[in-house]
């Protein structure tokens, strides 16, 4: 995002001008007309995400906004969604954000919308067709804890729930060394939560298809094949996702 805003506008112009810069959202377009229209008919793409990940405050080099406006997000989400649906009107669209909420006296950057993300807004657009959720835990790496990430699928439930549309747990994962968050018994609580989840109904485990050679690699958080967990995290978890109705 920084790329387009460095090559439009110049390198000390906020992030945020991806959202709202005229010529830049015809650049974005462009790329994704080229792209989507390749392969609108094609039986192999499950859908379309606009971004991953994407917020007000961007992680590049360029100044950020002292204040996020999820109105900001929520609107460059609804144009662009349904531009791609006008190009592709047989695949699926999501948003590609972590699933940040935006909620009033909320002093939690997950869910004071700070992020410039606002998960019942997006997940409430015409033209983006299921949420997405992003959930690491670990003691060591600053993320949350297992009650708090419990919590955070049952947020997430909830408003997809009253959206009346399904949510993809799109990434997902522990430091695999964590011995203060066993990632098996993590796991079994989260994925036992999803085979009840009403509208949780996609699950893509993050790093479990690292090859043996590379793994672990430098992503803490893989699973590789040769792990003595790695049939119940993906093998039998997979076979069980494809049984949910």
């Amino acid at each position: 995002m920084d790329v387009y805003v460095n090559n439009t506008v110049g390198s000390d112009q906020p992030h945020d001008l991806f959202y709202t810069n005229a010529q830049i959202a015809t650049y974005y377009q462009s790329y994704v007309n080229t792209v989507v229209s390749r392969y609108s008919t094609s039986p192999s793409i499950f859908a379309w995400e606009l971004a991953n990940e994407a917020r007000c405050s961007g992680s590049g080099p360029n100044p950020q906004s002292s204040a996020c406006n999820p109105d900001v997000i929520t609107t460059w989400a609804d144009t662009m969604s349904t531009y791609i649906k006008s190009i592709d009107p047989n695949h699926m669209v999501s948003f590609g954000g972590e699933g940040f909420f935006n909620e009033a006296g909320s002093t939690e950057y997950e869910y004071d919308g700070g992020s410039g993300q606002d998960y019942d807004a997006l997940i409430a657009l015409p033209n983006i067709d299921f949420g997405t959720i992003h959930l690491y835990i670990g003691s060591t790496s600053g993320y949350e804890n297992v009650a708090w990430s419990m919590q955070w699928l049952a947020d997430h439930e909830a408003s997809s729930v009253a959206a009346n549309k399904p949510a993809v747990l799109e990434e997902y994962g522990i430091i695999r060394t964590d011995t203060t968050y066993p990632r098996q018994s993590t796991y079994d609580q989260w994925h036992a939560y999803e085979m009840s989840s009403q509208s949780i109904n996609g699950d893509m485990t993050w790093g479990s298809l690292v090859v043996d050679t590379d793994c672990p690699g430098t992503d803490p958080y893989s699973i590789c094949t040769t792990d003595s967990d790695y049939a119940d995290l993906v093998t039998n978890w997979v076979a069980q996702m494809n049984g949910k109705q």
